[in-house]
């Protein structure tokens, strides 16, 4: 007990001044490199889609419909070229496989499209055009059209963003890793560094005005659930602080090393916790009516900027020069990196939530089965205020470039506005990415079997579902197997190449099975929807926890 004590204790010593020379340290990997890794998950999709349409009239189709079929095939699909592009194996450069890689999956939903195209011209027929609704449809229309809708841009890039996760955290400590995409100690955009603003942004996505006016949410039942899922995240940090106590105590380790990321007691839980019942409140009573999320991220952010500046807060956080431990006499000083960046956490929930309201208008029409008149110029909104965005977050690299002395870089630590603006150029990049697959899906599909038609693939549907299981899993699978490997392979260097390709895989192979029963033995939407008090509206009540993982 007496370890575990010391590691909650608080030390001190005295901090040099900032010095701006800090961030002018070469960064681990470019700007546009977490990018293009993760583009090949999206990429896997448009392959995914396209083995579907080849097989749709033969007899593979119907073993692809099979859910014990189609979970494992696409599993494959999308893990495995992210592997080989966050892994030193097979490929030294992953460059030019997952450029070739992207460019063999648009070609080949192109050709679907385009076969798709050339037999609805020999059909001749209604085909053609879509028939008008039916009563019934109408009616299921009206029916559907008083809930919000399945956005399905979301679920991809949730889903997408928790399994990229879950391989960096198991991945980053073996020896086929690729340093480069490990995270930057002060500054830098390294693949591990998106992580948590990513959460954050999908957090603000599902919040409660994301895809319904603020006059029809119930405030006090929004907050309820807010609180329940805020209980919830805060009690997974806690228990994680009191487990990395432990690990200390019984190892005598030195955990100073990590202490750069959020502070000693400090951890991602916390982060999001605050972010969720903070983002809702921000949401409900703070924003007003009339103003943009985005218009409000921009003001949050140079507001935030100023503070980082003048009140000399990127000093005391990042602290150059010093070594750990140092100015730790307080709780506060102990964790300061994860509480002064919680000030970034409002320019990113707003993101998150403008980019929820644009997927979910376009979603509607969607799911609703309109003209395909209607959804085509939906569609091309949205792809055009993404665009804006991206542009945008481009547009303010460049102006970092040319003003180096006012503009911090971005930093993971700080949660900075330059950091939320690579964030929002990542989203904006990865739905762009998803808006060409839902194009794509749309093309592939006869336009009256798009009413309530899902576009996500089940695999990255069902990952959604247990999403934050799917995360606290992955955590538990990485230090199991950690251990395990550790005892039956001493020299961990020894399983470089090919076999630790394949461990990661197997890991990979284990964390959405493990979630899934972790997640039914616990009920957690139960769980949550007896806390909130709405037992009958459970299924609603899970719906913006499952994106609250770290």
């Amino acid at each position: 007990m007496e370890a575990v004590w010391r590691f909650f204790a608080e030390q001190y010593e005295p901090r040099n001044p900032f010095s701006i020379e800090l961030h002018r340290n070469p960064t681990r990997s470019l700007y546009y490199e977490t990018f293009l890794a993760t583009s090949a998950l999206t990429a896997s999709v448009l392959l995914i889609y396209s083995l579907e349409y080849a097989a749709a009239r033969s007899c593979c189709w119907r073993l692809l419909k099979l859910s014990s079929l189609a979970h494992p095939v696409q599993f494959l699909i999308l893990v495995v070229p992210f592997l080989a592009c966050v892994l030193d194996y097979p490929y030294a450069l992953y460059t030019r496989f997952v450029l070739q890689f992207d460019a063999f999956c648009c070609l080949a939903s192109a050709a679907c499209c385009l076969h798709k195209r050339l037999r609805r011209r020999r059909s001749r027929g209604g085909m053609l055009d879509k028939p008008p609704p039916s009563t019934s449809t109408q009616a299921s229309s009206v029916e559907q059209s008083n809930r919000p809708p399945t956005n399905d841009f979301q679920t991809v890039y949730r889903s997408i963003v928790y399994l990229s996760t879950a391989v960096c955290i198991f991945a980053r400590d073996q020896p086929c890793w690729r340093n480069d995409f490990s995270k930057a100690d002060s500054f830098g955009t390294a693949l591990m560094d998106v992580g948590l603003g990513c959460f954050v942004v999908c957090i603000g996505s599902l919040g409660p005005t994301a895809t319904r006016a603020k006059i029809e949410v119930n405030r006090s039942a929004a907050m309820k659930k807010a609180g329940a899922q805020f209980i919830l995240l805060a009690f997974c940090g806690l228990v994680k602080s009191i487990s990395v106590a432990i690990d200390i105590a019984l190892d005598q380790t030195v955990y100073e090393e990590s202490w750069h990321e959020y502070g000693v007691h400090w951890n991602a839980f916390y982060t999001l916790a605050v972010a969720k019942l903070g983002g809702t409140a921000l949401e409900l009573y703070i924003l007003p009516d009339r103003m943009s999320p985005l218009l409000a991220a921009l003001l949050a952010g140079a507001g935030h900027e100023t503070l980082l500046a003048s009140a000399g807060i990127a000093g005391y956080v990042l602290a150059p020069g010093q070594l750990e431990p140092y100015n730790r006499a307080s709780l506060f000083g102990a964790n300061r990196e994860g509480i002064c960046s919680m000030l970034g956490i409002p320019t990113l929930y707003l993101v998150g939530l403008q980019l929820g309201r644009w997927t979910g208008a376009c979603a509607k029409q969607l799911e609703l089965g309109a003209d395909p008149q209607r959804q085509a110029v939906a569609m091309r909104r949205l792809l055009g205020r993404v665009a804006s965005l991206l542009a945008g977050c481009l547009l303010y690299r460049v102006l970092l470039g040319c003003l180096p002395q006012l503009l911090l870089p971005e930093s993971r630590r700080l949660l900075n506005p330059s950091y939320a603006a690579w964030i929002a150029a990542f989203s904006a990049f990865a739905h762009i990415n998803v808006w060409l697959m839902m194009a794509a899906k749309l093309l592939m599909t006869e336009p009256q079997n798009l009413s309530g038609f899902r576009m996500a693939p089940i695999h990255l549907r069902q990952v959604d579902v247990v999403g934050l299981m799917y995360f606290l899993v992955a955590n538990l699978l990485t230090g199991l197997v950690d251990f395990l490997v550790k005892v039956t392979v001493p020299d961990r260097e020894s399983i470089d190449g090919w076999p630790c390709f394949v461990l990661v895989l197997s890991y990979m192979s284990l964390v959405y099975p493990a979630a899934r029963l972790a997640n039914r033995l616990l009920n957690v939407r139960a769980v949550i929807a007896k806390l909130t008090g709405c037992v009958s509206d459970a299924a609603s009540a899970w719906r913006p926890c499952r994106l609250t993982a770290c």
